[in-house]
């Protein structure tokens, strides 16, 4: 069996809920979500997400997990909780901007560290899609993820489409 990932890049605001967008705008990512499942016969969604992250903005659940549930696939949040990410030393991008901003540190110093702490993430994504083991998968992530881990999913020899880079409703 090809192991089968598809990208879809996009604002976290989607995946939450987030009121500042409008309800069309929502009903329109999970539109786009359920046809990109059926045209590609995709057989779990994963996101960039976590429980954790759930829990500290009071949501029970992402508008792709209950676009799974709705269709009867398979769902896997993927992300990193915060105690795993500090015990790897992985740092939000404002955290880090923050400790430059403490020690005067050139802005090519904080980009590169941001992209360390990204690169260190999506490796981490890619074990878990290899440990479900159940393809293809679509897997939304926030746009400045999308060619990164791409590039990582193919330098594993995995077969990588990129249905969004960057999406956002009309």
């Amino acid at each position: 069996m090809t192991c089968s990932v598809l990208i879809f890049g996009t604002d976290h605001n989607y995946q939450r809920r987030d009121p500042v967008l409008r309800e069309s705008q929502h009903q329109e990512f999970a539109a786009y979500i359920k046809r990109i499942v059926g045209k590609h016969g995709v057989k779990r969604l994963a996101e960039e997400y976590s429980t954790q992250a759930l829990e500290e903005q009071g949501i029970s659940e992402t508008t792709v997990k209950a676009i799974a549930n709705g269709l009867g696939i398979a769902h896997c949040y993927c992300d990193l909780d915060r105690n795993t990410r500090y015990n790897l030393r992985i740092f939000q991008e404002n955290d880090i901007r923050m400790q430059g901003f403490l020690n005067d540190w050139a802005e090519e110093k904080i980009i590169e560290r941001v992209e360390q702490s990204h690169r260190i993430r999506e490796r981490f994504w890619l074990e878990r899609l290899l440990e479900m083991d159940l393809w293809p998968v679509l897997f939304i992530c926030g746009a400045d993820h999308a060619n990164h881990f791409t590039n990582l999913l193919r330098s594993k020899r995995l077969d990588v489409s990129v249905i969004e880079e960057e999406w956002s409703a009309q």
